[in-house]
């Protein structure tokens, strides 16, 4: 029970504890100190030091690794090592990642009585730390001292996605006229800095697969992505799920399908076998199957794809936890009556269409998440636009991306 209560003051900090400020806990960004500690020893560190990054015609480049605008679009290409492709980041995202650090140091300490908030939080990311893969473990020293943060700092926040929920996603997956596997995704999240401003990475790792995610500067774990198999992945949160959180931190076991699995079927094994930590869903796609994956830290189940379509939204069907709750059950009725007028006629511009509507765009009724980011893909020819704007995200202007172009 003591860790049950341990674990809801956490969650507070990304949800409910904006009820509960006091007037004499206010932080302002002026307060925040970021400044780095030792850098993390590293072989590479000293060679890496040594090479300045080129900029040239809005491109930026370091180390093989890239950033530049595409369409509107903040793009960064990253090749090499676990701890090369932390660097390049660190470097080629200084400034924004600096910023980013800055605003979720304040909120966290606006939310959570200064000090005591981060103090909490390095406590248990301090618990959490042994079950994090040391690939992961390595790219955030290289984040570190590519961008001169605290190590200890970036990875408390990479940790946040863990011990604090408030997603209220809606994914969709249909077959088109020509069989190919369609999928759609909105994140919804509270209105908070922490997955702002949404960027495209694109990750080309020495191991395993190339993919594509959109996520904030700081946060390495996987959100929603694509990989050059064709795999899509989007995670949900449960509404109303119990608090338990030790285990892999969840976007870098969601990272871990994305860079290991083909399938569907590897990646609900991946994810089965796991040290899970929070009771989350997915709905993953590869080039011929979609599946909805729900798990517990004891409880894992799956929703195949019979027939198309299959959605999901905030609450299970393969596993009882949590529970049904009436926006979950509207936005699942709306994506349903959406794919019954439109047949077998979808298209990746009717799954834009079906995310600009009122309920699962959250124009309509926003409180407590708003649309952050939204994407649609095409796992047969690696097509995938996404749309990262104000909220509603989805409600703006859709950028066209191709993987395989993107890697080339």
């Amino acid at each position: 029970m003591e860790q049950i209560r341990s674990c809801r003051c956490l969650i507070f900090l990304l949800g409910a504890l904006a009820l509960i400020l006091f007037s004499g806990c206010a932080a302002s960004k002026s307060d925040i100190v970021i400044s780095q500690s030792e850098l993390p020893a590293h072989p590479r560190l000293a060679e890496l030091q040594a090479v300045e990054p080129v900029e040239k015609n809005g491109l930026t480049e370091f180390n093989g690794s890239k950033k530049y605008v595409k369409d509107g679009v903040p793009v960064i290409l990253l090749r090499g090592s676990p701890y090369e492709m932390g660097y390049a980041r660190g470097v080629l995202l200084k400034k924004e990642l600096r910023q980013w650090t800055v605003d979720n140091l304040t909120m966290i300490k606006k939310m959570a009585f200064g000090n005591i908030g981060l103090s909490m939080l390095h406590s248990r990311t301090e618990e959490l730390s042994r079950f994090i893969p040391d690939q992961y473990r390595q790219e955030l020293k290289g984040l570190s001292a590519g961008a001169s943060i605290d190590y200890d700092t970036l990875l408390m926040l990479n940790v946040l996605d863990t011990i604090g929920k408030q997603f209220a996603c809606t994914s969709t997956a249909v077959k088109d006229e020509n069989g190919h596997i369609l999928r759609s995704r909105g994140l919804d999240f509270k209105d908070l800095k922490y997955f702002r401003p949404s960027m495209l990475f694109i990750y080309r790792p020495d191991n395993g697969n190339a993919f594509a995610s959109l996520g904030p500067p700081g946060i390495i774990g996987v959100l929603t992505a694509i990989n050059e198999e064709g795999l899509t992945f989007g995670v949900h949160d449960i509404f109303a799920a119990g608090l338990e959180w030790r285990g892999i931190p969840a976007g870098m076991l969601y990272r871990t399908v994305v860079e290991s699995a083909d399938t569907v079927d590897e990646a609900g094994r991946i994810i089965k076998n796991a040290n899970r930590s929070v009771a989350q869903m997915a709905l993953v796609t590869d080039p011929g199957d979609a599946a909805v994956f729900e798990f517990t830290h004891d409880e894992f189940g799956k929703i195949e794809m019979t027939e198309s379509p299959l959605i999901l939204t905030n609450h299970t069907r393969a596993i009882d936890e949590g529970r049904k709750y009436k926006n979950s059950i509207n936005r699942f009725h709306e994506a349903a009556s959406f794919f019954n007028k439109a047949g077998n006629r979808v298209t990746l511009d009717k799954l834009v269409e079906l995310h600009r509507m009122p309920l699962i765009s959250r124009e309509k009724n926003p409180t407590p998440s708003l649309n952050i980011h939204s994407a649609v893909f095409n796992s047969n020819t690696l097509d995938f636009r996404v749309a990262i704007g104000a909220h509603p995200a989805s409600k703006g202007q859709w950028h066209e991306f191709n993987l395989k172009e993107e890697l080339d």
